[in-house]
């Protein structure tokens, strides 16, 4: 089980992550007999980048999986039924035995997505069992990364000390979330996710970008979600559409991850880039010092699912009371024991999901920016009206959606959105952020090279 999404009061989208059993067996049989494992070329990168490469027909047996994404409707009580009652607060990594197509007795309509971003297929769901517990362990020692390196975050100085923080950069990708931090003049010195819109919302992508590819910025991977990183394939340049992959990647560690994350895992490797697993629990590191002389901490989330387990991170400007904050998808509540009180610049959790207990932050003040990162008519009606209510208590002036909280429209205030929803139905494009006010929108990318990633907002 890869997603739970709540559509309605009394609906969820429940996502599947899968993989055919004929691709699967054979992935399997060659996978259980090699002399390697991913966990093993993970072990032999350096933090230069240099290590002996993979042979390709070591990695070349990721692209024969037949991978996909079911997404089934319930109700409330049909998901509990099916998936236990933590179906709300864990993904699982058991694996599931799940008959597609058409005669089935029994069966529902599901959506079947081929790929990341093709149109669905409308499929019978018949029977959903457990898989034999033997499979299930074969399955599970070929798709997990139980056995990959682990490092503590402190470790992650000689990754990350070359990045500059003078702009921080929202980028308009759809239904996800992709932030940069940029050196005075322009170039991306660090990722915070590179995600887009998938799936069923794959239409919220927007169409030609190419996001800022200058130099081999480091991507932190806030989790293992698909919204997060599959804009390293979707806006990467025409001519070269490894440069993302070729990075160096922070990522957490996760057992609950599924065949697509360990595929796209591979594919990393296979490029040419590295992986950085991080050690789990919840933990705060100490702060990295980045070459202009302000400050980086990584925050894992206390949270009990994988959104709530994700990397945030904080960045300290020279000043040590003006500060930003990334979030991912981890909420305020799983992140509360290290926040501070007020921040200059906050990515709403989750594209601005219905929030848990914890009170936002506040704003500082007189300069403050407040960034919700989703897309235009997305499926999961992001941002919430709790959202916006739960940020306007402590502060925060939300414009044009501080009284019908209607999204329709351009907020103003201090909120910098990605999208309108209907009637306007509208891209904003990318958003900046600075640390006393707000930088000079730029119409044309700040690198000057050839991407499309222009900045239109502060």
């Amino acid at each position: 089980m890869d997603s739970v999404e709540q559509i309605e009061e009394q609906y969820l989208v429940i996502g599947i992550d899968t993989v055919s059993a004929d691709s699967a067996d054979r992935f399997m049989d060659r996978a259980l007999s090699a002399d390697w494992s991913l966990g093993d070329l993970i072990a032999r990168q350096r933090p230069d980048g240099v290590g002996e490469p993979p042979r390709p027909d070591w990695l070349g047996m990721y692209h024969d999986l037949a991978l996909g994404q079911l997404e089934i409707l319930l109700t409330r009580e049909e998901a509990f039924f099916a998936f236990g009652p933590d179906v709300f607060s864990t993904q699982s990594s058991d694996w599931l035995e799940i008959e597609l197509g058409p005669g089935l007795v029994g069966a529902r309509e599901g959506l079947f997505y081929p790929t990341l971003f093709a149109e669905a297929l409308s499929t019978p769901v018949g029977r959903i069992s457990a898989a034999q517990p033997s499979l299930a362990a074969s399955l599970q020692q070929a798709f997990s990364m139980k056995s990959w390196p682990r490092h503590s975050p402190d470790q992650l100085g000689p990754y990350l000390q070359a990045t500059q923080a003078e702009i921080w950069a929202v980028y308009d990708i759809g239904q996800g979330s992709a932030n940069g931090l940029l050196a005075e003049g322009g170039p991306v010195t660090l990722m915070h996710d590179i995600g887009c819109g998938v799936y069923r919302n794959a239409k919220t992508r927007p169409t030609g970008l190419v996001l800022c590819h200058s130099g081999p910025a480091p991507i932190i991977l806030s989790h293992w979600d698909t919204d997060h990183w599959a804009g390293a394939r979707a806006f990467a340049p025409p001519g070269d559409r490894e440069v993302f992959l070729q990075r160096t990647w922070i990522a957490p560690y996760d057992l609950t991850i599924g065949p697509r994350h360990i595929a796209f895992a591979a594919s990393i490797l296979e490029a040419g880039g590295t992986l950085v697993i991080l050690e789990p629990g919840a933990w705060k590191s100490n702060p990295i010092v980045l070459s202009d002389g302000r400050s980086l901490t990584l925050i894992q989330g206390s949270g009990h699912d994988r959104n709530g387990r994700g990397i945030a991170l904080e960045v300290t400007d020279r000043s040590p009371h003006h500060r930003w904050l990334m979030t991912g998808d981890v909420d305020y509540e799983y992140l509360a024991p290290h926040l501070a009180s007020n921040y200059v610049g906050v990515a709403v959790p989750h594209h601005g999901a219905r929030p848990m207990g914890a009170k936002p932050p506040r704003p500082s003040v007189p300069y403050a920016r407040l960034a919700y990162s989703f897309g235009p008519d997305n499926s999961f009606a992001h941002p919430r009206a709790e959202s916006l209510a739960a940020h306007a208590a402590q502060g925060w002036d939300l414009g044009a959606w501080a009284t019908a909280h209607d999204v329709a429209n351009v907020a103003g205030g201090e909120v910098l959105a990605t999208a309108c929803h209907a009637p306007s139905s509208t891209h904003l494009r990318a958003a900046v952020i600075g640390w006393q006010w707000p930088p000079v929108p730029k119409p044309l990318p700040p690198c000057g090279a050839t991407c499309s990633a222009a900045l239109h907002q502060s």
